[in-house]
Formats: C-alpha cells, sequence, structure tokens
C-alpha cells in the first residue's frame, strides 16, 4: 500500500504528504494492534492491575491521550471519555467502574477518528508550527511534529507494556 494506501485517490496526495502519511500510517498500525489487543486479553486480565493500573484503564489511557495531548487545542466541553476523571485518564488514580471492551473498542474508534482528521489537517510545511495543547501541558514549546511523534510513541509503548503482561500469562502478543 505504501504512502499512497492511505488515500482513496493518489491525486489527494501532495508531494510534501509523505512525512505526514508515515506518522499517519505507524500512528495507525500501533493504534490498531493495540485494539487488537483488547480482544486478546482475558476478562479477568482485564480489571488485573499491572504497572499500577488495571490493563483496561491502561487502554483508556492511551487513547484518551489522543484527545488530551495530541490534538491541537484543549477539547471544548468534557472529554468524550464520559464518566472519568482526568486524574483517572492519565493514570494518577484508580478508576473505581471499568469500562466495557465494547465500550473501549467504540473509544478508540472515536479516538482514531479524531486523529485522522488532525493528520489530515496537516501537510509537512506545518510541522514546525507551535502545538499549543502539547506545549500548555509539558510547560516548554512544542510543534505538531512532536505531537504527531508523541501519538505513535504513545501507542507503541502501551502497546509493548500490554503485550509484555499477555506474553508472561502465556498467551500470544499481538505484535
Amino acid at each position: 500500500a505504501g504512502v499512497h494506501g492511505l488515500y482513496s485517490n493518489k491525486q489527494e496526495f501532495r508531494m510534501n504528504d509523505h512525512v505526514i502519511a508515515c506518522f499517519q500510517e505507524d500512528f495507525e498500525r500501533f493504534h490498531d494492534l493495540c485494539v487488537a489487543q483488547i480482544g486478546a486479553c482475558p476478562d479477568e486480565l482485564w480489571v488485573e492491575k499491572h504497572g499500577g493500573y488495571p490493563l483496561w484503564q491502561q487502554f483508556l489511557h492511551t487513547f484518551a491521550c489522543i484527545e488530551i495531548f495530541y490534538m491541537p487545542s484543549a477539547p471544548q466541553g468534557p472529554l468524550r471519555a464520559g464518566g472519568y476523571l482526568r486524574e483517572e485518564l492519565l493514570l494518577q488514580r484508580d478508576a473505581e467502574t471499568p469500562m466495557s471492551k465494547m465500550d473501549m473498542r467504540a473509544y478508540a474508534e472515536e479516538m482514531k477518528t479524531l486523529a485522522r482528521a488532525f493528520f489530515g489537517s496537516l501537510d509537512a510545511s506545518r510541522l514546525g508550527e507551535s502545538h499549543e495543547q502539547m506545549s500548555a501541558a509539558l510547560g516548554k514549546p512544542r510543534t505538531m511534529q512532536h505531537a504527531l511523534l508523541g501519538m505513535v510513541r504513545h501507542a507503541c509503548y502501551h502497546l509493548g507494556c500490554v503485550d509484555g503482561v499477555l506474553r508472561e500469562r502465556g498467551l500470544p502478543g499481538v505484535y
């Protein structure tokens, strides 16, 4: 498929979009593997703590950070992960009520749609522009490129964490 595989019409591809397409291709690959892990995770493991938090909350955190950190500006209104506190989404506090696997998959898809809109709003000429949301969250200047790379790295990191837990249990990982 290559970078052109991300576009329904090759004419939509602009020469400088290959950088954005590379980020998006990696993000979607790791995001989709995280979603596959939801199905690979047995129900009893879904609610067990590993690394300080239950696996379901780690998935919630992975997907919520797309909205919290990687979108260019602060979300207007409540976060899409309704019912969960920001501290729970950021793994600063245990959440009391687990999200079901079905709801987690739907939430992951919603966050993927949000990320796709962000990717679609960019071209390589904008990678050096300031990224308001990350700059505010980290207290130092961040760019659109930082946000794209952060989305890829964050999904990859949590993919590896959960795959390690699955393999320790004798289950096949997805990566």
